[in-house]
Formats: C-alpha cells, structure tokens, sequence
C-alpha cells in the first residue's frame, strides 16, 4: 500500500525494482496527516472510495509494466475495476441517508475510519490513535464513556483486528450496545457472507461495515 502501513518493511520494499506502492498516484493534498503518526500519512485510504479508486492506475502501471503482453487487458480491467467503485461510492452515500446526521458518531477502537468519517459524514472518535500498537488509557476509557453518555450514541463497535476488550467495557459503563464487528486493517475470509456481502472483497468489506453502523446507529 504504501504511506508506512507496512512499517519497518517500508525501507526494504523502497528498494526493490519491481515493488510499487498502490498510493504513488494520489494527491498528496487529499491525504490526512494525524499528529501522533509522527508525520507521515494516514494509510487507512481504502475507507474513502474514492481514494481507492485512485490506487487503480498504479496497479495497472505496474502489471503492465512486469507483463507487457497484457497491457491492454489490465487496462480494461482497470477500467472496469474504477467503474464499480464509483457505484459502489454511490451505493454508500446513498445508505448514509438513511441515518440522521444527528446520529452519525462512529465510535471504535482506534483511528482507522478518518477517511470514511470525511467522505461519508461521521464523526469518527477513536479509543486508541491511528496505531494498533498502542493501549488506551483508564482516562482514555472514562473520556470515551463521558463522551457516549453526553451525546446520547447508541452503539460502539469493536474490530476485527483489535482486541475488544476496552471496547466491551466502555459498552458496559456507558449503556451503549456493541453494534457488530467492523473489518479496518484487514478484510474477512473469503466467501464469508455478512449482511449478505462477502466480506472477503472489499465491495463487500465496504457495504458489510456501512451496513452494521448505519443499522446499530438507527
């Protein structure tokens, strides 16, 4: 991917001829910058289609690139690839409606959902930073709990890549419900159906946690 998701791997990938990271062609400007990620980028990209749908050309550069022969037919491919993503950004907004704005606050254990708060209009507030490296805090627990209660939010969601554990106990001292589990740094197993998406694609990774929120928040 890029933007130091791979971590300590980053050097090593940098300095292999025929490793591309799929955000080479995005615009630096549309990338968000969070203080603790000591200045590099958010890498959680994929939760803003759109954003996704920019890594497509990257992808067929470097296919093309490493099998010259079916050049055309990664760029129809590509092209294809682009066209679902643009529908499936519509299907999320459209989805998004049917929550009041009132009601959009996504509530979940560490800072993954940036992107999606910003091109699906939620508040997104995380126990932990954008790292699944660090703990939360007793404070940071008793912040969120305070935070549930002031604002009247319905659920909280725990993550598939996350322990719950902080998670089920700010449900417990707050009474709000575990929504469901969202998929963030990596998608489910292939073939897994949930809310009748397979959540081993990222068309259904997208709609099955769009899905989850928008029904726990209702």
């Amino acid at each position: 991917v890029g933007l130091m998701l791979e971590g300590k791997i980053q050097d090593t990938l940098d300095k292999v001829e025929s490793a591309y990271a799929v955000t080479a062609k995005i615009d630096t400007k549309r990338l968000e910058k969070p203080e603790e990620f000591e200045g590099h980028f958010d890498p959680h990209i994929w939760f803003d289609v759109t954003l996704w749908v920019d890594t497509v050309d990257a992808v067929v550069d470097g296919l093309s690139k490493a099998d010259s022969a079916h050049a055309a037919d990664y760029k129809t491919n590509g092209e294809a690839a682009k066209a679902k993503m643009n529908a499936l950004h519509e299907w999320a907004l459209a989805k998004v409606k049917e929550l009041p704005e009132a009601k959009r606050i996504l509530i979940t254990s560490h800072d993954a959902y940036n992107y999606f708060g910003r091109a699906y209009g939620f508040k997104v507030v995380g126990l932990q930073g954008i790292s699944t490296v660090s703990e939360a805090s007793l404070a940071d627990v008793a912040k969120m709990v305070d935070f549930i209660k002031e604002n009247r939010v319905k659920a909280v969601f725990v993550e598939s890549s996350v322990s719950p554990a902080a998670i089920k106990r700010i449900s417990e001292d707050s009474g709000a419900v575990i929504g469901g589990e969202l998929f963030s740094d990596a998608m489910g197993e292939r073939g897994k159906m949930e809310h009748g998406y397979d959540v081993g694609t990222y068309e259904g990774m997208i709609k099955h946690n769009l899905s989850t929120i928008v029904d726990a928040l209702k």
